[in-house]
């Protein structure tokens, strides 16, 4: 079965799975007690744009309790397949062939140009911005024995016709450029149109055969009547939250599911159609969804602790940040977040020295006679490393 008619036709419908409020939800309306038919009222009949949409196509009625409720948009028509078209994608290349000399103007006119043409006409324009060359120069070379062939046979080149000086011409340009061109995101389109290509099947004429047949599933808008009628008569109302929505949006008690619905209407109509073009039919009708939280089924009240006179919290009574600066010999310091630093000196002023006191030249250690000795009578005995400590001055 098709999508289109019920698409079209059939408006949202939300269904709220939470608990039902008794005072919201009214009886199935266009009943009486002796199972008599009668006329829906008007406050049914206000919801003409009230129609069938979001169940989930595999729902069952043990599930259906536990789903939260869902809040449907309007849908929208589907669009012909002639009026779905490509759109331009405005990038810039900065390869080496002629993409640079097509502005956006350029572009645009050579989109126009192929939409303008017909069904077969369009694969023969594009055709002729395809050339297909044998590859001229190989770095390997196949191995026929042992059935090693190579996967690239040929060489695509593409180019885009230009107008230049009244004349058309046609300058080559890179893949990217032309898929960006026709709107295309990937080159199926393009491999598919190589293979008619290497068969001579570019240039013939096909027909569009799209629409010419009607389909044998589609359901008459007798039946579609039918339908809106018995969902309108288990007597949706309006929401007790979210008023901005009403009356686009009504609601369903949690105790009704979709094959309750399908039951009734068989018992009724007659076979319409399945239970599962019927849960195809509702499911495909929806376009967006918004699910609402669980919170939003009840008026709750904010419990936030505030401030108030009678309730005694722990303040804070005083602070202190410090600061230190390296290369610095003062600390800053502040003791109210609202004040600036203050500084102050942490050395003692002896330390604060400006300049270097002059060296201490007063001897100490051994005599010089002594280290004389040492060094003329032991450090001949010494290693290396320790006669350095004898022979430097540091010492003295």
């Amino acid at each position: 079965m098709t999508q289109f008619a019920l698409q079209q036709r059939l408006q949202p419908l939300v269904l709220d799975v939470t608990d039902p409020e008794p005072e919201i939800y009214s009886e199935r309306a266009g009943r009486t007690d002796e199972g008599q038919e009668q006329e829906p009222s008007g406050s049914d009949l206000s919801a003409a744009n009230l129609e069938t949409k979001s169940l989930i196509s595999n729902v069952t009625e043990t599930v259906f309790h536990r789903l939260q409720p869902l809040v449907l948009d309007v849908a929208e028509p589907v669009p012909d397949i002639d009026s779905e078209r490509a759109e331009y994608c405005d990038t810039s290349c900065s390869c080496k062939k002629h993409c640079k000399e097509f502005d956006v103007e350029a572009r645009k006119q050579v989109l126009e140009s192929y939409w303008a043409e017909g069904y077969t006409s369009r694969s023969k324009f594009l055709g002729g911005c395809i050339r297909l060359e044998p590859i001229k120069r190989r770095t390997v070379h196949a191995d026929n024995e042992k059935g090693k062939m190579f996967k690239q046979n040929e060489s695509r080149h593409y180019y885009l016709p230009k107008m230049e000086h009244n004349v058309v011409v046609k300058l080559e340009v890179c893949k990217k450029m032309l898929m960006n061109t026709f709107g295309f995101r990937t080159d199926s389109q393009l491999t598919e149109l190589c293979k008619k290509i290497n068969h001579g099947l570019v240039n013939q004429h096909v027909m569009d055969n799209r629409g010419k047949k009607a389909s044998h599933n589609k359901v008459t808008s007798e039946n579609l009547e039918k339908i809106k009628n018995h969902i309108n008569s288990f007597g949706p109302s309006t929401p007790h939250y979210r008023r901005k929505n009403a009356p686009n949006i009504k609601y369903l008690p949690s105790s009704l599911t979709l094959n309750i619905m399908h039951q009734d209407f068989y018992a009724e109509k007659g076979k319409v159609y399945d239970f599962p073009d019927f849960v195809e039919c509702v499911s495909t009708s929806r376009k967006e969804l918004t699910a609402l939280e669980l919170c939003e089924f009840r008026q709750w009240v904010t419990r936030k602790r505030a401030m108030s006179k009678k309730c005694v919290l722990p303040k804070l009574l005083s602070i202190f940040e410090a600061k230190l600066q390296k290369g610095f010999r003062s600390l800053y310091y502040r003791t109210d977040f609202d004040k600036d630093m203050e500084s102050c000196d942490f050395l003692q002023p002896k330390f604060d020295i400006k300049r270097l006191p002059e060296v201490n030249r007063v001897p100490r250690g051994i005599l010089k006679e002594k280290k004389d000795a040492i060094v003329k009578k032991l450090c001949p005995m010494m290693p290396k490393n320790r006669q350095t400590f004898w022979i430097s001055d540091v010492w003295i």
